[in-house]
Parts: C-alpha cells; sequence; structure tokens
C-alpha cells in the first residue's frame, strides 16, 4: 500500500557545496547508453586516460580500482570471482566503475564471494571491537578516536573535551539531531582519510602518524579499500573541492555541487529541500569535530578537515549498506539503517539499473542482519557477501543490481547523484493544500480575497488541519506533520511559505501503479476535506459579517465525511487539482529560471555543471510526471470515472 510521508522542512540554501564520486549514475541523461560497452576498458588492458596530474602519480596499472579488486582477491583465500567477471573503467560522465561479463552467464550462478573475515569490511561496530582489543599504547590520547568511540557507545559525554562556551548550543543540536550514531561512519572514515594522507603524502613527512598507533594500522589494513573510494585529501588531490582544480569523481552528488548551483539548479524542489537538510550532517560535524582532528592531524588545516568529512559522509551515503539489529527492511533508510553501516569492497562497484527488467544481480550475505550472523557463526559457517545472477547474461553485458525499488526518487537523488528515471518507480512531489488567494464573495463580484501566502493567515488554519486528520484517522501511531514550500517564484521575491502535502506513490502504466495513485489520494483526502471546510467556514464567516475563527468540530465532521450538507470529497478534488496544477507551474517557473540563469552562466564553461544541470532537469521533470500522474487519477474521480 502506497502511504503518505509528511515532514516538516525548509527549502532554504546556503553554506558549502560538496562533491562525491558517481559510480551509480546509469540510465540518467549524463551518462552512456546500456549498450555502449565498446567504450568500456576492463581492468586487464586498462590504458589510463586521466589528467597529466593524475598519470604523474599513478602508472596504467595502478588505477586505484584495479589495485583493490586484485588486491582484495589475493589477500582472501576463501573468495571468489568468477572468471568471466571483469571489472570496467570509465569517466564519471560515462558510468563510472562498473562489472562486466566477458563471457555469457547462466542465471542462478555465483559470481562472487567475499569472505566479510579476510576482506577489509568497514562498519563502526567491529572498527570499536578492534581498537578495544588493540594493545598499542599510542592511543590513549587520540582524542578522535576516544569521541567516536564514546558518541557510538551513546556516551552523553562524547564531547566533554569541546569548548563548552562556544560549542554548548552545537552539542545539544548535535545530541538532538538525526542521531549522533549515524555520523560515527563519517567520523571514522575521515579519520582513516587523513592518516593515510599524512602516512603517504611526500608533503607530510614532518607529520607522519605514530607508528604502532592503531589508527595508523588500520589505515595501512584498509589502505587499496580506502584508495579505491572518492576520500579526499589523497595523493590525487588535495585542494578545495571549489577552487576548480582537478576533475572531481562524483561530479552530480549535492554534496560537491557549488551554493550557487543548489540555490539556482534545484530552487524549490522537493530534492533540494530534502538536500538542504541533510547536507546539514556534514556541516554540524565539521563545526563540532575540527578542532580535535586537527590536534590529532598536526600539518594539517582547516580545508582538509573539511575535504575528509564531507568526502566520508558522501561515501557513506552512496555506498554503505544497512546493517540491521532486527527485521527491518532492507531499504537502506530509516534510522535503524543509518545507526549500523557497513562498506564493502568490490560489491560497492555494482552499478543500478533503473528499469527492472535490466536487473541481473541480486546480492545476499548475513550481515545485513546481526542475527543472522550470529546464527551463521554459531554453526561455523563462513560470513560471505556473495552476487547470483538472476537471469542469463551475454558476454559483454554490464551486471546490474537494484538499489531499491521502493526507495523515493529524491533519495535516489541525493544519497547516490542521480535521479531514478525508471517508468515503474515511486516518485514524490509535494500538493499545497490551501490556495494562494481565497474569494471570501465571488457570488456578488467582490474583491476581497484572503491572502493565503501569508503566514498568519494560514498558520491557525494548518493546526486545525492536523488536528482534523488526528481525530478520524486510523493509525493512531502516524503522524500529519507538513512540508513547507514557497510560492511560485514569479510572484515574489521573498520566498513565503505554504502547507503542503508530501506524497509518495509508484509510477507506471500497470494496475498496481493505479492502485498505488489512488491509495495516495485516498491518504491525503482527511486533510483536504478540512481545508476545503475552513475554506468555506471562511467564507461564510465574511458574508455573514461574523467575526470568529474556523470551528475544529466542522472540519472532523467533514474529514470524517460526516458532514452530508456537502459533497466534501468533490471539494477536496477541486482544491486538490488546483494545488497540482499550481505545483507543476511553480516546477515549470523555476525550470525556466534555471535554464536563463544556465544561459548566462554558460552551461558548458565546466563540465561538472552541466551534469548537474542535466540532473536538475530530471528532478524537476520526475517531480511533474507523478503530480500529472494523480491529477488525471482526481479528474477521473470527479468525471465518476473512477471506483473507490
Amino acid at each position: 500500500m502506497s502511504s503518505l510521508y509528511l515532514v516538516i522542512a525548509f527549502i532554504v540554501f546556503s553554506c558549502n557545496a560538496f562533491q562525491f564520486q558517481n559510480h551509480h549514475t546509469k540510465f540518467t541523461s549524463t551518462t552512456i547508453p546500456k549498450q555502449s560497452t565498446s567504450r568500456c576498458m576492463s581492468s586487464n588492458d586498462y590504458d589510463s586516460q586521466e589528467s597529466s596530474s593524475t598519470s604523474q602519480l599513478q602508472t596504467k596499472t595502478q588505477h586505484p580500482d584495479v589495485i583493490c579488486w586484485t588486491k582484495t582477491l589475493q589477500e582472501s583465500p576463501n573468495s571468489f570471482v568468477h572468471p568471466s567477471i571483469e571489472l570496467t573503467l570509465r569517466p564519471p560522465s560515462e558510468g563510472g566503475t562498473g562489472l562486466i561479463a566477458t563471457a555469457a552467464i547462466e542465471r542462478n550462478t555465483k559470481v562472487l564471494s567475499l569472505d566479510v573475515d579476510e576482506v577489509p569490511v568497514i562498519d563502526a561496530e567491529s572498527f570499536f571491537r578492534r581498537y578495544d582489543e588493540y594493545s598499542g599504547k599510542d592511543d590513549e590520547d587520540d582524542e578522535v578516536l576516544k569521541m567516536l568511540a564514546k558518541i557510538w557507545r551513546g556516551g552523553s559525554d562524547a564531547y566533554d573535551s569541546l569548548d563548552k562556551a562556544t560549542l554548548k548550543r552545537d552539542r545539544k543540536m548535535m545530541m538532538n539531531s538525526r542521531g549522533t550514531k549515524d555520523d560515527v561512519m563519517t567520523g571514522i572514515l575521515a579519520h582513516l582519510t587523513l592518516t593515510r594522507y599524512r602516512d603517504l603524502s611526500p608533503h607530510c613527512n614532518n607529520n607522519r602518524p605514530n607508528e604502532g598507533s592503531f589508527i595508523l594500522k588500520e589505515s595501512r589494513r584498509l589502505g587499496h579499500f580506502l584508495d579505491s573510494m572518492p576520500l579526499f585529501p589523497n595523493l590525487n588531490y588535495s585542494g578545495r573541492h571549489d577552487d576548480g582544480l582537478g576533475q572531481h569523481p562524483f561530479p552530480s552528488h549535492f554534496v560537491y555541487w557549488k551554493e550557487t548551483e543548489q540555490s539556482k539548479l534545484l530552487k524549490w524542489t522537493l530534492a533540494g529541500s530534502f538536500a538542504v537538510k541533510e547536507l546539514r550532517v556534514p556541516r554540524d560535524c565539521i563545526r563540532m569535530w575540527y578542532d580535535v582532528f586537527l590536534k590529532e592531524h598536526p600539518g594539517l588545516v582547516l580545508t582538509d578537515v573539511i575535504n575528509a568529512v564531507e568526502s566520508a559522509f558522501a561515501t557513506s551515503m552512496s555506498r554503505a549498506f544497512g546493517k540491521f539489529p532486527n527485521d527491518f527492511d532492507l531499504d537502506g533508510e530509516g534510522e535503524q539503517a543509518q545507526q549500523f553501516q557497513v562498506l564493502v569492497p568490490l560489491v560497492d562497484k555494482m552499478n543500478h539499473a533503473s528499469d527492472r527488467k535490466d536487473v541481473n544481480l541480486v546480492y545476499q550475505s548475513p550481515i545485513f542482519k546481526q542475527e543472522d550472523e550470529r546464527k551463521c557463526r554459531a554453526k561455523g559457517e563462513r560470513v560471505t557477501f556473495d552476487l547470483f545472477t538472476v537471469q542469463d547474461v551475454q558476454a559483454g553485458d554490464e551486471l546490474f543490481t537494484s538499489y531499491g525499488e521502493e526507495k523515493k526518487d529524491f533519495i535516489f537523488a541525493c544519497n547516490y547523484g542521480f535521479v531514478n528515471t525508471s517508468p515503474e518507480r515511486t516518485a514524490c512531489s509535494g500538493i499545497p493544500i490551501l490556495p494562494r488567494f481565497l474569494e471570501l464573495d465571488p457570488d456578488n463580484n467582490s474583491d476581497a480575497k484572503l491572502d493565503l501566502r501569508v503566514m498568519k493567515q494560514w498558520n491557525g488554519i494548518t493546526k486545525a488541519i492536523d488536528a482534523a486528520v488526528n481525530a478520524v484517522r486510523r493509525d493512531k501511531d502516524s503522524e500529519f506533520p507538513y512540508l513547507i514550500i514557497p510560492i511560485s517564484p514569479l510572484e515574489s521575491s521573498v520566498p513565503r511559505y505554504r502547507p503542503t502535502c508530501q506524497i509518495e506513490t509508484k509510477l507506471g502504466s500497470g494496475r498496481e501503479a493505479l492502485y498505488h495513485q489512488k491509495a495516495t489520494i485516498q491518504s491525503i483526502l482527511p486533510a483536504f476535506r478540512a481545508a476545503a471546510n475552513a475554506l468555506a467556514q471562511l467564507k461564510y464567516n465574511y458574508q455573514n459579517g461574523v467575526n470568529a475563527p474556523v470551528k475544529l468540530k466542522n472540519m472532523v465532521l467533514a474529514a470524517a465525511l460526516k458532514d452530508s450538507s456537502t459533497d466534501w470529497d468533490m471539494e477536496a478534488l477541486k482544491l486538490m487539482h488546483e494545488g497540482i496544477t499550481e505545483r507543476i507551474q511553480c516546477l515549470s517557473d523555476v525550470g525556466a529560471e534555471s535554464e536563463a540563469w544556465l544561459k548566462r552562466v554558460g552551461v558548458h564553461s565546466i563540465e561538472e555543471r552541466e551534469i548537474r544541470a542535466n540532473m536538475a532537469r530530471d528532478i524537476r521533470a520526475s517531480e511533474i510526471e507523478v503530480l500529472e500522474a494523480l491529477d488525471a487519477v482526481v479528474l477521473e474521480w470527479q468525471q465518476g470515472a473512477v471506483g473507490y
């Protein structure tokens, strides 16, 4: 059953942009078609085509992905890869790294198996277990490890070593945000990255890490895996991501968008709103951690810490699998999925197939659930991460998996740096609950209007709508908050915010998609019935000279369809149609505005900008597509053509 997700959010663009590696960009406007295998280069015949600055530090056979692939298999005697599977290397704009078949492979064939006790898997749980078991003495004063360990274990004094006078408010914010455990993987990766950089960089000869320290030992043990991920600083790139130097391996991820690109290209989109919320996490981590990191990494500067934290956050978002303590849905979302992130080498090279029929690879492992892993170990069985084909694969085909058909499209954009454009997918948008203006006496040709763009006008009404929906909803454990989005940009230079339902539904041409779309409309109908009743009360009060607030009781009766004086379903559908029309127009307006900005600055002047511009177009098109699909059902219902 499709469900309604509604959250409090404000579409505001601020702070730094970020960056990332786009190894998940299949089937978007920024990547090569699936059949362009002639442009692929296997790990056996890879001929380096990187920039001159990079080629100075890498030979033709020393690409980080090639080294990680080779070394991981060499150092794990109980792991194997099918002889017909090879690593393919492409620029990020052409699909990035992937897996291809050099010969035909039958379905139900295990093509890769990794022994998780032998390969360099990274997760906080095992990391801190090794830290506790380590007998070295050089880590007694490692403030970063001590801080991260306390956060992971839920210690309330995790930040006690920080300057309370200046960070008291930030500490409270961190403790009450999406959850401090979520950020531990970011901290671990950042610490490992800076340690490895200091260990290998010729610029750090006088500031090497302490020999024998746990973090240095771990950075060397995990070295090949770390080098294959888009972590900064590294030997090839240590500058700021917005200094114009070098080519970014993940140009489409929101972490690496410039602030102006965020504000101009993602303006007032659902993905933009979600990105702003998510990108607060690395900024908060930097603000909380930078002095501790600088203390542990002498000779480095704030820019290095920023690069390390941002790239670590982006890596964990796009590459980590969820490790669950119980039977949660394996969709990579939710608090539990964030708390138990795990990074696995080689399998992070799998690309996503937006079209379900192109999925030819699935993965399975007991590590996804702690209970399964415990049972496996209790039986003395090896704990593995396995890849299986689910259909016949031909020579030259790329192996694709699915990152989750149930994932929302804006989650794809924020996590993986591309928009899921499959004809059959889960898509989201927002529908304004109230109109911009309410004509109070239209029957008498009155010009009297109520400006519902102003918060003081709609704030009380939306609270009443919330209360009415809460009174009639069947699931008393669910909540009905609101997503807030601005009005159309062409109406005001000052962003204004209005209550809007964030909707989620399935897209597609089959019965299942239509069923989900109907269910989505039904799930938000109580809110629109209550809103229509509130608007009717406002009109009545004005026309009869009544100076009184709207009555909640009447709104509850309308929301529950217990007021037979009016067909509140038809009134709600009319209001919904108006909201959908307005939202589509808003997205079209900001699209035109974005194109005008791109024309002024030159979309082709920066390669990354062209990639981001195409991604922004996909984001707006996806929202418009789901709105048009729902509007078609709304109009059919109004005309009596849809049965409920």
